[in-house]
């Protein structure tokens, strides 16, 4: 039923985070870099959380990070 070991590669090499970012629009991923970095830090405000999202975004590297670590070890 469950997955324990993740498999980094679809096959053609390209990771299921980065084939998952590469499916979002501009705006959903803005949104999704808002919304774990908002749950990551509780004491940010919406409006700073929104300004690193959009400096985060033009970081593929930093943004599929954020998002690995969102995934394989959840929010707390």
């Amino acid at each position: 039923m469950f997955k324990h070991k993740i498999d980094a590669s679809q096959g053609n090499g390209e990771s299921k985070v980065n084939k998952f970012w590469n499916s979002l629009d501009y705006w959903e991923a803005v949104n999704l870099l808002t919304t774990i970095i908002k749950a990551t830090n509780p004491n940010i405000s919406s409006e700073d959380a929104y300004s690193e999202a959009i400096a985060t975004y033009s970081d593929e590297a930093k943004s599929l990070y954020l998002i690995d670590q969102t995934i394989h070890s959840g929010i707390h």
